[in-house]
């Protein structure tokens, strides 16, 4: 059934770019309306297509886009593709239908009818163009002044970030002032504590326990003292690595060694299962790398439990491995397992401190040397964090991100 130019009118007049014109004029656009159906995902025109018509949407909804990329949402009384009744370029996007749709199309044979028959008709639709060209021009305005405003954020984000810049070299300049001052006075405590340890037995067996405690304590500083400069080295840009050739075997044996003794203290046996071999790594790093993981192990395993410690090497990759008997690690652990100052819900099982950054750092110090980590866990059975490094390491500086 045909619609009736009343109909067509009021569609014309519901549409923000013919809602003014007059009633002569809408009646001649209307008498030239054709009304189109569209399926979905029925393509009415692609990217690229002349232009050769103007569209109204009588009910239903279009998208405009260019492949999978969505570029707009028309609906009912929305109208586009008016400017190919005047203009010659091209398609600069394609409409597809986004469900069962109704159009009313005006196309360029009957507009240039249109204008021979009545100048006026010209007239309103110039008019028509003229102030939808306005409305353009005053959004492009509100979007240069938005433009502007985040230019001025920007610029004023850029400076926040300088004067933070600065302010983290500051603070780590005193983490090395106050690190060095703290280390002298401590080193000078261990040595006294280890002259009294020396002639412990002359001691009375309750002062005997204040030197053990206070051995303890001096530890856990250090320990933080540690952890504090390791933190400032990762916030470093760059990490200067040297690589040097060291039996890794006699490496981890002489650092399980001097972490034995805490493990004997919860009645924890390490078992070792290590290959002998060398590898061309940073040392220092490689020490503090494997000494977080077997101290993180001993620090969360309960009482008469096991760890192994297991160092193979193969294809040109070294493989450093620490599994305990522990809690092992919940989902949302997993989630947050290498982030610092992170806690986790297991808790140290002989009162030990934990600040969180361990774990970060065995990250950190692994990825500089070109490596990767991982942990293999299942909750109430353990956890086995493994080390995979290339067995000879050439990069002398290495960006930290």
């Amino acid at each position: 059934m045909a619609l009736s130019d009343e109909y067509k009118i009021r569609i014309l007049k519901n549409t923000q770019i013919f809602s003014t014109a007059e009633a002569g004029l809408l009646g001649q656009i209307a008498d030239k309306l054709v009304e189109i159906s569209l399926k979905k995902d029925e393509t009415l025109f692609y990217k690229g297509d002349k232009g050769h018509a103007m569209y109204i949407i009588e009910n239903g909804s279009v998208k405009v886009h260019d492949g999978e990329h969505i570029f707009d949402t028309l609906r009912e009384n929305d109208v586009f593709g008016e400017y190919s009744l005047i203009d010659t370029e091209v398609r600069s996007a394609t409409i597809t239908g986004l469900e069962e749709t109704k159009l009313l199309s005006l196309n360029k044979d009957s507009f240039y009818g249109l204008i021979h028959s009545d100048q006026d008709v010209l007239q309103g639709i110039l008019k028509l163009m003229v102030t939808r060209l306005r409305t353009l021009d005053v959004i492009q305005e509100e979007l240069a002044q938005k433009n502007r405003k985040i230019a001025s954020q920007k610029e004023e984000i850029s400076k926040k970030n300088a004067e933070l810049v600065s302010l983290n070299d500051e603070k780590n300049q005193l983490i090395s002032i106050v690190a060095h001052d703290i280390r002298n006075p401590l080193a000078s405590a261990s040595t006294f504590v280890s002259l009294l340890k020396s002639e412990i037995d002359l001691l009375s067996e309750e002062h005997a326990e204040y030197v053990i405690y206070l051995q303890r304590s001096l530890d856990r500083i250090t320990d933080l003292v540690t952890r504090i400069l390791d933190v400032k080295a990762i916030e470093s840009r760059y990490m200067n690595i040297k690589p040097s050739r060291f039996s890794v075997r006699s490496e981890v044996n002489d650092l399980i060694s001097q972490l034995e003794s805490k493990a004997l203290q919860k009645d924890i046996q390490i078992v070792r299962e290590l290959d002998e071999f060398e590898a061309t790594l940073d040392q220092g790093l490689f020490r503090q790398i494997t000494e977080n993981l077997v101290t993180n192990a001993i620090k969360f395993s309960p009482p008469s439990k096991s760890i192994h410690i297991r160092l193979t090497n193969s294809k040109d990759r070294l493989m450093f491995e620490v599994q305990d008997e522990g809690p092992g690690l919940t989902k949302e652990d997993k989630s947050k397992l290498f982030g610092r100052f992170r806690i986790l819900s297991a808790k140290p099982t002989g009162g030990e401190s934990s600040t969180g950054l361990g774990l970060s750092i065995v990250k950190k110090f692994t990825e500089t040397m070109e490596g990767k980590v991982w942990c293999e866990s299942k909750y109430g059975k353990g956890a086995t964090f493994k080390i995979d490094l290339p067995m000879t390491l050439r990069v002398q500086q290495k960006p930290l991100v």
